[in-house]
């Protein structure tokens, strides 16, 4: 059963009250229950819930209700012992998984999302040097994650499978109106790097999987990462290339010049400690075959001239990417 199915709101304040205290043990007696937000995501509910002492303490949890909860309440709770002693990088703490209609709960992470933190047009020296910091621990939290997640082996890329994968994802945008001549003009130059990375052997890390700007949070002088499922095992560069990923898109939307992206760029990977002089055709590769995934996702979720209008510039983006390494070797 779903967990839509079986929690209102009443039974979800009810489960929550009878094991408030093993969560906040220092809460003092009576305490109250309030659900200040609910919203439905496409493979999940999120419930915010605020906790409220009768000394007026408070605290703030999230429900969520998924299919994944239980690998993610898992995943939390390994990330957390790691992550507890470590002063600038942090994770949710996990309070609970609810057996009954798969939900983790999680104490809420303040601050905001790395995207907020960006000026919606104007950019000021200050700003620059505010986002320069914040997208170098991003890379700094994505190393930690890496390395706490790491495993020893080390393999080949199923790049035959990937190019085949954007054939496809390609071929179905065709469907709907996309240029042909597009996608082999990029498929042509995909190939090139495609080649290098056939070639090469790659640590396989537990990957996050959606490490983008808007699961980065900072919270004052902390960086917090949301949406851990570490469910997969690929090549660091898959994490990697969707956080750049998510800054391109956001500077096709107009919000960061070129000049910005750039330095953005190369902090995240400083941070990191990523190499580029060795080799940026990982990426290059999973940036990519990524864009044309979010592509596709776009368009399903708004079928219209708009949203085709919008992504050109994300094509052209790409082809730019791949025509052009220096934007990843400086």
């Amino acid at each position: 059963m779903t967990f839509a199915s079986i929690w209102d709101d009443e039974a979800l304040r009810n489960r929550i009250a009878a094991r408030v205290s093993d969560y906040f043990p220092d809460l003092s007696k009576p305490i109250t229950i309030r659900i200040s937000k609910k919203a439905r995501r496409a493979y999940s509910h999120i419930y915010q819930i605020e906790v409220r002492s009768r000394s007026h303490a408070s605290r703030q949890i999230v429900v969520k209700g998924s299919a994944s909860a239980r690998r993610e309440y898992d995943e939390l709770r390994h990330l957390w012992e790691e992550f507890a002693v470590q002063s600038s990088c942090g994770v949710a703490r996990p309070l609970d998984y609810f057996e009954d209609g798969s939900a983790l709960v999680m104490e809420a992470v303040g601050g905001s999302s790395l995207q907020t933190l960006f000026p919606r047009w104007f950019w000021r020296a200050a700003d620059v040097q505010s986002a320069e910091s914040a997208c170098h621990m991003a890379g700094i939290w994505l190393r930690l994650y890496h390395s706490v997640a790491a495993t020893t082996s080390f393999g080949s890329l199923d790049v035959a499978g990937k190019l085949e994968d954007f054939q496809r994802t390609w071929g179905d945008l065709v469907g709907v109106g996309f240029s042909q001549r597009t996608g082999e003009e990029i498929f042509c130059r995909l190939s090139s790097s495609a080649k290098a990375v056939a070639a090469g052997s790659f640590a396989r890390v537990r990957v996050h999987g959606d490490f983008s700007i808007d699961n980065v949070w900072f919270d004052r002088d902390k960086v917090v990462v949301l949406d851990i499922s570490g469910v997969r095992r690929s090549a660091q560069e898959l994490d990697i290339a969707a956080f750049l990923n998510s800054l391109l898109l956001v500077r096709f939307g107009g919000w960061i010049p070129l000049r910005v992206f750039r330095l953005l760029r190369r902090a995240f990977l400083r941070g990191y400690g990523y190499n580029l002089q060795k080799s940026s055709c990982a990426i290059e590769f999973f940036q990519a075959i990524g864009l044309v995934d979010v592509l596709w996702e776009l368009w399903q979720r708004r079928p219209n001239r708009i949203t085709r209008g919008l992504c050109q510039p994300v094509l052209r983006g790409l082809i730019e990417i791949l025509d052009e390494r220096n934007l990843l070797k400086e």
